[in-house]
């Protein structure tokens, strides 16, 4: 007589994570799920969550650096990779898909000169022109005005200024600051 047997393994898939994300480059680990993510590779992409079970969607994709998450004011900069398998899924359904809609599920651009940002504001300083355009213009009149104060300087320079009604409080104010740059003060005080 011939036994016949059967046997089972019961394993607990809960506690067994599917990492959907691309392996990094040189990797030779076995991953039969690597690289089926559904993260938008132009802009985003993925990062696995560990802990979440044998269930697809156990990711997030994150922008790339040189673009931003579009709703700045979110605490959660990230598109939920579950959220995304499910929009995924409704597409090849032939269903209405957010998935399918330009610009869903993407980031934004960083501003021209910026590596990595937070928002779309620029990170070069963008210049006011018209303050520019005002100073260089109140330069050029006072450039263009010192060759006629130059000549005035040159022409008037030693004519001498006569004083005459000057009260004695005054000449003392005067003497006692000039004292100094002047030894003819004492004579035009007496």
């Amino acid at each position: 007589m011939w036994l016949i047997g059967t046997s089972g393994i019961d394993i607990d898939l809960r506690r067994v994570d599917i990492d959907q994300c691309p392996l990094p480059p040189g990797s030779n680990q076995l991953n039969i799920f690597a690289a089926s993510d559904k993260c938008k590779k132009r802009t985003t992409k993925c990062v696995a969550i560990p802990g979440l079970g044998f269930r697809r969607g156990s990711y997030r994709c994150v922008c790339k650096r040189g673009f931003y998450y579009p709703d700045t004011k979110s605490t959660k900069r990230y598109y939920n990779g579950t959220v995304i398998e499910e929009e995924y899924e409704k597409l090849m359904m032939g269903e209405e898909s957010q998935y399918a809609v330009e610009d869903s599920f993407e980031c934004l651009p960083c501003a021209e000169g910026c590596e990595s940002c937070v928002d779309g504001s620029p990170c070069v300083v963008s210049l006011n022109w018209l303050m520019r355009t005002a100073i260089l213009i109140l330069e050029c009149c006072v450039i263009a005005c010192l060759p006629a104060v130059a000549l005035f300087t040159w022409k008037y320079g030693n004519v001498k200024i006569e004083i005459r009604e000057l009260s004695v409080a005054t000449l003392v104010l005067i003497r006692r600051n000039f004292a100094k740059f002047s030894g003819d003060l004492k004579t035009l005080c007496e």
